[in-house]
């Protein structure tokens, strides 16, 4: 069997962390805070307005607040894509390294995550799916699958594999700056037993 630096596979997770906590999160709280100033600014513009009739401003304020919902949930949507593309480029990464001396074993099928999940356990007998946080790895790919060809309304897979953890108060997907920030210690920590779980398997015998 073929011997793997554990340092390696340390060290890769170590970075994979360090992308997600200097490049994904500061865009978001980036947006987050300038969309949310934007709005706090035109709510009270709109409160002190002495033109507007009560009707109307109340009309407004109801509209500034369907708003803010829709772009927090189109936020929400480039976020649950670019965690993704990080986690799945980080799964690829490991199979393109050692993929040439582990072959595959048997045939992939299902979604990218299924099939990747599928890979794992066929050439290195790691099981993705009972490292922890695995499942906020499936919310995030769901989550991203509803934001983008669903309209941001969680489709059937969201709604029964998924703890709902990214709605909204409408029922919608959407991201808070506290669950970002759970999420992406989730993730870390994921990618962490994905190194211990690689080492142990390739460097076993």
């Amino acid at each position: 069997m073929v011997q793997i630096n554990f340092n390696w596979f340390r060290w890769f997770a170590e970075q994979e962390a360090k992308k997600l906590d200097t490049t994904i999160k500061p865009i978001f709280h980036s947006a987050y805070k300038q969309l949310s100033d934007a709005n706090v600014i035109a709510a009270r513009d709109a409160r002190e307005a002495a033109e507007l009739a009560e009707p109307d401003r109340s009309k407004y304020l109801d509209w500034l607040a369907e708003e803010w919902r829709e772009q927090r949930g189109a936020l929400a949507a480039m976020t649950f894509a670019l965690l993704w593309r990080a986690v799945k480029a980080h799964l690829k990464s490991i199979v393109n390294c050692l993929g040439c001396r582990f072959p595959l074993q048997s045939p992939l099928t299902g979604s990218e995550l299924d099939k990747l999940v599928a890979e794992y356990r066929s050439r290195f007998g790691v099981r993705l799916e009972e490292l922890p946080h695995f499942a906020t790895v499936r919310e995030i790919v769901l989550a991203r699958n509803s934001s983008l060809h669903n309209e941001g309304q969680p489709s059937a897979d969201y709604i029964n594999q998924t703890e709902h953890r990214c709605l909204d108060e409408v029922g919608h997907l959407n991201l808070t700056p506290e669950l970002l920030e759970g999420l992406v210690e989730e993730l870390k920590q994921f990618t962490a037993a994905l190194a211990r779980a690689c080492f142990k398997n390739t460097s076993a015998g």
